[in-house]
């Protein structure tokens, strides 16, 4: 969206999630992360919060309307690729949680060991499965 910074916190502390504050650069607008709970993945518009570790988490626009439901279980902190898509690493595979659609893709037998983080904008998710790679194409997803 035209004029919106990232945001605080930026995108590469594992420990916390990215973006849960984004500001208008033109107009000085800040807005955070709808709450109450803690939001596990943040984009421009939308925040998916889990409140009290709870599943599923909802899907929140910033200025707190509801947007749905996703499940994110095995979902570490991480912002909301292309202020849409969440990744998800249950035990055994991985996956991509689309919350406009509110559909989900599952990608089996690829090693959640190594998890690929993008920044908001990447079109890109790449899962490593033996020495080859899975790459799911977000931007040709409509």
């Amino acid at each position: 969206m035209p004029g919106w910074s990232p945001g605080s916190p930026g995108p590469f502390d594992p420990r916390q999630t990215p973006y849960q504050s984004v500001k208008n650069v033109e107009t000085g607008e800040t807005r955070r992360a709808p709450g109450p709970g803690s939001a596990v993945a943040c984009g421009v518009t939308r925040c998916i919060v889990r409140a009290d570790g709870s599943f599923p988490a909802r899907v929140q626009g910033r200025d707190g309307r509801a947007q749905g439901a996703v499940d994110a279980t095995g979902m570490p902190p991480q912002p909301l690729l292309r202020d849409r898509f969440a990744v998800a690493y249950p035990p055994g595979r991985a996956l991509v949680h689309d919350v406009t659609t509110k559909a989900t893709v599952v990608v089996k037998g690829v090693d959640t060991s190594i998890r690929y983080r993008a920044a908001p904008g990447d079109d890109l998710v790449v899962f490593r499965r033996g020495d080859k790679y899975v790459i799911v194409n977000l931007a040709a997803v409509k």
